[in-house]
C-alpha cells in the first residue's frame, strides 16, 4: 500500500499484524504479546480462525519494523543514500524519528500540517533547505531534519 500512496491502509495492516490488535487481542489469539508470529489462522471456518501460529523464530518481526521505517515513516536506505518519502495516515500531523545510517545521526521531524497521506514539500538539515529528498551523509556528524509533507 505504501507504494501506491495508501498511507491509512498500509497502518492498518501492520496494526492488524501486530499481537496486540484489538481486532483479534491476546486473548483471542493465545498469542503472548512480545513478539511478532509468523501468521495468524484465517480461515473463518477452522476452529483454529484468529489463533497465532506460536512461530517466533521467524524473521517477522524485522520484516515489519523495516517495511514501517522505510515505507511507513519513509526514512528509507538506498544505495546513493537515504531518502525521505513518508507514506502515513492523513490523519498523522507529525512523528519524530532517529536513524543512524553509514555513520551519520539523523534526528528526524516530519510535520504533516495539510494532512497529506504523502509527497514532500520541503526537507531542511541544520536549518538549510535542501533539494529533493536524499539527505546528505556525513560519517560522526548528528544532523536535524525537518520535513514538511505536502505537494513540492
Amino acid at each position: 500500500y505504501c507504494i501506491e500512496g495508501l498511507g491509512e491502509k498500509a497502518y492498518d495492516l501492520i496494526r492488524r499484524t501486530l499481537p496486540t490488535n484489538p481486532d483479534n487481542p491476546p486473548e483471542k489469539n493465545g498469542q503472548v504479546p512480545l513478539f511478532v508470529p509468523n501468521y495468524y489462522f484465517a480461515l473463518p471456518d477452522s476452529p483454529e480462525y484468529g489463533l497465532s501460529s506460536q512461530f517466533y523464530g521467524t524473521g517477522t518481526s524485522a520484516w515489519l519494523l523495516l517495511i514501517t521505517v522505510e515505507y511507513l515513516l519513509g526514512i528509507r536506505a538506498t544505495a546513493e543514500g537515504l531518502i525521505i518519502d513518508p507514506v502515513i495516515p492523513p490523519a498523522w500531523r507529525n512523528f519524530s524519528i532517529e536513524r543512524v545510517f553509514r555513520g551519520a545521526r539523523y534526528r528526524i521531524t516530519v510535520q504533516n500540517p495539510h494532512g497529506a497521506g504523502h509527497g514532500v514539500r520541503s526537507v531542511s538539515v541544520d536549518g538549510k533547505k535542501l533539494e529533493g529528498v536524499l539527505l546528505p551523509c556525513v560519517p560522526g556528524v548528528t544532523c536535524q531534519v525537518d520535513v514538511e509533507m505536502g505537494k513540492a
